[in-house]
């Protein structure tokens, strides 16, 4: 592992190469770059539970510093492409959702109050009874 703290004034993208061709494979693990925007929202894509379902849960683990969130919301539908017979995006408060449909896409609202920290989402669980 190797950490350079270093300021760049002029503005850069990262890059990480395996140009060397030593044989071993390239692996970045975490790349941090700051500023972060104040605000981003990752749109999962449609996921199929192959009928339709009754979901009942929603939530994510990870990790939010001070002066960040994170807010998990969902719709679901019956068509694999969202149209206006889905419903509309709803906070799935404390994990628990109720909604039906064979189909179910979440969202996450990220925030931040310190452009220099952000929150880190591990994963995202769904649930759904038959």
């Amino acid at each position: 592992m190797v950490t350079h703290n270093v300021t760049i004034a002029g503005t850069m993208r990262p890059i990480a190469s395996d140009y060397d061709g030593d044989g071993r494979a390239l692996a970045v693990q975490w790349l941090h770059l700051t500023p972060y925007a104040t605000s981003a929202t990752f749109t999962s894509a449609v996921l199929d539970a192959a009928s339709t379902v009754n979901w009942t849960g929603a939530a994510w683990t990870g990790t939010t510093p001070t002066g960040t969130s994170v807010v998990l919301s969902v719709r679901s539908g019956d068509t694999a492409v969202p149209d206006g017979t889905w419903t509309a995006y709803t906070v799935a408060a404390n994990g628990a959702i109720n909604t039906t449909g064979r189909y179910l896409q979440y969202k996450l609202d990220l925030s931040t109050t310190d452009t220099g920290q952000a929150p880190v989402i591990a994963d995202v669980t769904l649930t759904f009874m038959r």
